[in-house]
């Protein structure tokens, strides 16, 4: 929990100043690649655990560090992408939007649920109390706990790289081309009103 929370209460201090210098999907990027290799690292270092468990423990932070920049921007990288579409088609579809995110956010919870309980239940994980764990299952627990994260975060570090054209250059010029529609529509609002009168 400390390493999940914390982090998105330090890091919010600092995460608008590092946007406006670098961007939204700069910063976002950074914060995962940082991730993917706290997790990696983390990863490595099994045969030092758990003895090194104030390494792991930093790790985790570290971890929580680098999903907090993106977990504090998503609903406003949400909001660009909403707006570059507006500007695209004319179309503002918020609704939409957010509606598809939190569907695609759902169907991810339920796959990773499902994942879970299925790969415990492939390395005969013990669920009755007082139950313990045998070795070769607590290694199989830290390896996919480690590694799986990793390889996603890398995934997603690289999607927001190399797939992600809204950059701070282009959203800059995205928000220029966004005054000019509201100007426009409101110069059509005034006209419209002008000839009713």
């Amino acid at each position: 929990v400390i390493a999940t929370y914390l982090p998105i209460v330090v890091i919010m201090f600092f995460v608008q100043p590092l946007v406006n210098k670098f961007g939204k999907s700069e910063v976002s990027t950074v914060g995962m690649f940082a991730s993917a290799a706290a997790c990696l690292v983390m990863f490595l270092c099994k045969p030092l655990m758990p003895n090194a468990w104030w390494l792991f423990v930093i790790l985790s932070f570290l971890n929580g560090v680098g999903q907090a920049f993106i977990t504090i921007q998503v609903w406003s990288l949400i909001a660009t992408a909403i707006d570059d579409v507006e500007v695209k088609t004319g179309v503002k579809e918020s609704g939409i939007a957010y509606a598809s995110f939190m569907f695609f956010r759902k169907i991810g919870q339920m796959i990773a649920a499902i994942a879970i309980n299925g790969a415990l239940l492939g390395m005969k994980y013990k669920t009755f109390k007082g139950a313990v764990q045998t070795p070769e299952t607590l290694s199989t627990m830290y390896i996919l706990a480690t590694i799986i994260p990793a390889a996603l975060f890398l995934a997603q570090a690289l999607m927001l790289a190399f797939w992600n054209p809204l950059t701070k250059k282009a959203v800059l010029e995205l928000q220029k081309q966004k005054e000019e529609v509201l100007k426009q529509k409101h110069e059509n609002k005034e006209i419209i009103l002008n000839t009713e009168d």
